[in-house]
């Protein structure tokens, strides 16, 4: 659980960047200026999303200003809120939040001004016409100036996923915390100036459980996928007597799909959570189930729950190692698993479609067959030392698919890569791009350690000679590459979850 831990802690430390789509306009513009009443506000993005009917608020002047409930409209990229009060003179903030096509949350604000007539003057004392009796001049009183709730005591919802920035919109300045609350012109004098606009939104970092939850149980639904994945991949095409090690390679069969299982049911319960914006108790949301039942993770979910079962039902057998029965079935349900990562996240979402998904398939296939096998070299060959038998053979045998796999994951990750990324400066210039370089880093790492398994360690075990000392080499090796292998999904799930 260490390498968990440890990324888990680098994704806290990591400046979040949990935002996918983009706000591509807005009706009253971005920082727009618009004259009399405005009756509905507009949000259109770069790709589809999904809204809950209380995440968009307008706040004016004097405090929040009453909106209806906010609906996609049919093109599912723009967002509708009717305004229902009146919009004084002045600065407006809107405050919205929606999901994302690959299913995560974007929140952000921007601001438009209002404008009304001009003040009328007052108008100069009369006299009294000569020869009228009892004429009594009658002055004109400018109105007095009301003084507007400041934004900052205008209370607001918590959130747990940071708000993107305002687009195209250079930061509003911000009142200090101890400063007295600013008076602002009445709505029909000159426009008023919102003093704290970032009070309508959350604090970065407020909740940081429900992200880092995410990536735990991201973590583990990929885990048990590829542990599930590689045991019958291993036992079936790998090891050439499977039986001789069943007892190891069942339990790990069992863990896997087990994992599986519990990681699938966390994440649509985390979705659920991160979706309503209500922390923990989100759960329950009715709104938020609508969404998440909508996007492509509950079909995802289903389908790696059917592989577990149908895995863990295999495993009591006794005979899924071979390719026919229940271990055909079970090395099917498996491949489905490996594929419904394309049905989220940003493979659901990312252009071209055809491309990201072969280069994802063939990605997090290779990376299922390399974990798995590496985990069940790990377990057989443990047992084996114990029990003073040569694992010379089934090594060898693995290091040849472990060579292939690591060219795939390769050129399929270089796929990705260069899809996802704009620039090359995004690497070292973005949380994506700095989590991306970790990864690869610990890549290198576990290619290290297979380079020399293959080149120098499985030889001394099939020449014979210190077999002994050989064996020991290599289960302390494996050991080290399981960890390094663990670290590595820890940080592909926290990409799953940040935007490039």
């Amino acid at each position: 659980m260490t390498p968990l831990l440890l990324g888990v802690l680098l994704i806290v430390a990591m400046p979040p960047v949990w935002a996918h789509s983009a706000l591509q306009s807005a009706h009253p513009a971005v920082d727009g200026v618009v004259e009399g009443p405005v009756d509905t506000l507009l949000l259109t993005f770069g790709q589809p999303v999904r809204v809950l009917s209380d995440d968009v608020s307008l706040q004016g002047p004097s405090g929040v200003v009453a909106t209806g409930d906010a609906v996609v409209q049919a093109d599912r990229v723009t967002v509708a809120v009717p305004v229902t009060e009146a919009t004084p003179a002045g600065q407006h903030i809107v405050v919205w939040r929606v999901i994302g096509a690959d299913g995560h949350p974007i929140e952000g604000t921007h601001s438009f001004t209002v404008t009304g007539p001009a003040p009328t003057p007052a108008q100069p004392a009369q006299p009294a016409e000569p020869g009228v009796a009892g004429t009594t001049p009658t002055p004109t009183v400018a109105p007095p100036s009301t003084p507007s709730t400041p934004l900052a005591a205008v209370p607001v919802s918590p959130r747990p996923s940071e708000p993107a920035p305002p687009l195209g919109a250079a930061p509003l300045a911000t009142a200090p915390a101890d400063s007295a609350p600013v008076d602002t012109a009445p709505a029909d004098t000159a426009p008023a100036v919102v003093t704290d606009p970032d009070a309508a939104v959350d604090a970065p970092g407020a909740d940081a459980v429900v992200p880092v939850a995410g990536v735990v149980a991201r973590w583990l639904a990929y885990v048990g996928v590829m542990l599930t994945g590689g045991v019958l991949v291993f036992a079936m095409l790998v090891h050439p007597h499977p039986l001789e090690d069943r007892g190891a390679l069942d339990r790990l069969l069992v863990v896997g799909a087990a994992t599986m299982a519990v990681g699938s049911v966390a994440q649509l319960v985390v979705r659920t959570v991160v979706v309503s914006g209500d922390g923990i108790s989100g759960m329950f949301d009715v709104d938020a189930m609508a969404i998440v039942a909508d996007g492509g993770l509950v079909p995802a979910a289903t389908i790696r729950i059917a592989a577990a079962t149908l895995a863990f039902a295999a495993s009591r057998t006794g005979t899924w190692h071979r390719l026919g029965g229940p271990g055909f079935a079970g090395l099917t349900a498996a491949i489905g698993a490996v594929l419904s990562f394309q049905l989220t996240g940003h493979t659901a979402s990312s252009e071209p479609a055809a491309l990201v998904r072969v280069a994802d398939a063939v990605h997090v296939g290779a990376a299922t067959v390399w974990t798995g096998g590496v985990a069940s070299l790990l377990v057989v060959v443990a047992g084996r030392r114990r029990a003073s038998r040569r694992v010379d053979v089934i090594a060898a045998r693995f290091a040849s698919v472990a060579a292939a796999s690591v060219v795939l994951v390769g050129l399929a990750g270089l796929a990705l890569t260069v899809i996802a990324l704009d620039a090359p400066t995004q690497l070292w210039t973005t949380g994506y791009g700095q989590v991306l370089l970790a990864k690869l880093a610990v890549v290198g790492v576990i290619g290290a350690i297979g380079a020399v398994n293959h080149f120098r360690v499985v030889p001394r075990l099939e020449g014979g000679a210190g077999a002994g000392a050989a064996d020991g080499a290599l289960h302390r090796l494996l050991r080290v590459e399981l960890a390094a292998f663990a670290t590595a999904v820890v940080l592909t799930s926290a990409l799953v979850g940040l935007s490039p």
